[in-house]
């Protein structure tokens, strides 16, 4: 997968940077999990927990967030890389998700932003943007939009496979 790196224009995306090098790693982690499966079972679905792959597919969400929030500090080929990393594991797992036509649109938190959005749209090609567009309004819709009749979706706040938890945030990253 691709090394992230960015353009300092100031501190701001420190905090952001240090969280998308974590939710990557744990993306990474799990895409091994299927792999391994994959390699040891030799079938076209690989039966992990429900759970495993919903934080899987919340985590996907939160990067491209995350991505959207600092690429305009970073170089934009390694964004646009990132977003195709990204993106290609979620078409690795989906593909060997038990539950592959319904359990990535029943996952809503977190909604993606504005900003991932148009980096996806800007991003991937058509037929990438019409998969991605199969998981439905949970992945295509942003919290402004979000139909008023549903409830929103509560904020997302990720757990890591090695324990590490997010930096808090200072005054500093609020400015």
């Amino acid at each position: 997968m691709t090394e992230i790196s960015y353009q300092s224009k100031n501190q701001y995306p420190e905090r952001e940077m240090e969280i998308l090098i974590h939710v990557k790693n744990d993306i990474i982690t799990f895409v091994r999990k299927v792999k391994e499966k994959v390699n040891n079972e030799k079938q076209s679905i690989v039966w992990l927990p429900a759970p495993q792959y919903i934080d899987y597919f919340q985590k996907v969400k939160y990067a491209f967030n995350l991505l959207g929030k600092i690429s305009s500090y970073m170089d934009k080929s390694i964004v646009g890389e990132l977003v195709l990393d990204f993106f290609q594991s979620l078409k690795y797992v989906t593909y060997y998700c038990p539950d592959h036509k319904m359990l990535p649109r029943q996952v809503n938190c977190p909604l993606l932003t504005d900003k991932a959005i148009k980096l996806l749209e800007t991003n991937l090609e058509k037929n990438n943007i019409d998969y991605w567009k199969e998981f439905g309004t949970s992945w295509t819709v942003p919290r402004d939009s979000w139909s008023k009749s549903e409830p929103v979706p509560p904020a997302y706040i990720p757990t890591f496979y090695d324990g590490w938890q997010l930096p808090e945030i200072t005054h500093q990253d609020t400015c």
